[in-house]
């Protein structure tokens, strides 16, 4: 089976102070080998360079992040656009774009609608597939009775950022016949339309989620995958830091769900003491930064079986998607 890795690579050189710049996303076409290996483009797959304009995304905000599938093409977020990729001619158009778009983390196509995850701006975009004009949303700070103001002069495309987040939204995704969406401040799930919370707080900040069947399965971004069942109202969680024996693989989110099998991403933690939300990283035994990787779980056994990684020192990984 292939995946699809969405993923970025930061600039060499510092755009702005001490800031973290990216100069372009790449969507990864890999097939992962049965065992440890180094994912080389050419021998495991093809990369597809994804390059905007710095007139509609401010420079140093070049990347790729969270998407999904409409039908042979995938539509994927970026800083503040909603691009379609033609995987088979390896192109890409801008599906939507708009002023008040803020760090964007990833679009969901559920029915005739794009559910774009606003995270910047902390609110969800909903999209008409057929009529981009058709346009409405959801306010996620109604939710915890806060507010934010917002300068609707600005281009916020053009925004280096709105932190602090009061929710700072990560995921949304189809479940239990509603649309939930992951906030990392809560430390839970959200079902928008009954205020249901799926508890994450036990196992840290969550970020991607991924439905199978009756389960909905989390990455949070300390290392741990946990599920929970709607049928059953219960959990199920691994720990991949103690499973792998490192204090902290990295900062984790990309997941894709095969049977009893996780692929789950993890990012180098950047070198940085002031990362609004990675105070936590300081907390370890060592200060050893492991590299950008893959790691590939068998969940029945708790075993590692495979560890994948990239080349590149200054790459980040945002998604993992079955094609």
């Amino acid at each position: 089976m292939r995946y699809l890795v969405t993923s970025s690579l930061k600039c060499k050189q510092k755009l702005m102070d001490s800031r973290t710049c990216h100069s372009h996303g790449e969507l990864r076409i890999v097939e992962f080998p049965d065992r440890d290996a180094t994912l080389i483009e050419g021998v495991h797959g093809r990369w597809i360079r994804i390059e905007e304009s710095p007139e509609v995304v401010m420079a140093g905000h070049q990347k790729v992040n969270g998407g999904s599938f409409v039908k042979r093409d995938f539509c994927v977020t970026t800083f503040g656009q909603v691009l379609r990729v033609h995987l088979q001619t390896e192109t890409c158009e801008t599906l939507w774009t708009a002023p008040f778009l803020n760090d964007l983390h990833f679009v969901g196509c559920f029915s005739d609608r794009m559910f774009v995850v606003n995270t910047g701006l902390e609110r969800i975009e909903i999209i008409n597939v057929a009529d981009h004009t058709n346009h409405s949303w959801i306010n996620l700070l109604d939710h915890i009775n806060e507010s934010k103001e917002f300068d609707w002069s600005l281009d916020y495309r053009h925004v280096w950022s709105t932190q602090p987040h009061l929710v700072h939204a990560n995921h949304c995704f189809y479940f239990d016949s509603e649309l939930w969406v992951t906030r990392f401040c809560q430390q839970d799930a959200l079902g928008l339309n009954s205020g249901r919370r799926i508890d994450l707080s036990p196992w840290g900040n969550p970020h991607d989620g991924c439905v199978q069947d009756d389960e909905v399965f989390f990455t949070t971004t300390n290392g741990h995958l946990v599920s929970y069942s709607s049928t059953k109202v219960k959990f199920r969680s691994w720990d991949l830091n103690r499973i792998s024996g490192a204090d902290q693989l990295g900062w984790c989110r990309g997941l894709a769900i095969e049977g009893d099998l996780a692929f789950i991403a993890f990012t180098q933690f950047r070198p940085s003491l002031t990362k609004e939300m990675g105070k936590w990283i300081l907390q370890g035994r060592s200060q050893e930064r492991n590299p950008t990787c893959i790691v590939k779980l068998d969940m029945g056994k708790e075993k590692i079986l495979a560890k994948y990684h990239f080349i590149e020192k200054d790459l980040t990984i945002y998604g993992i998607y079955g094609i």
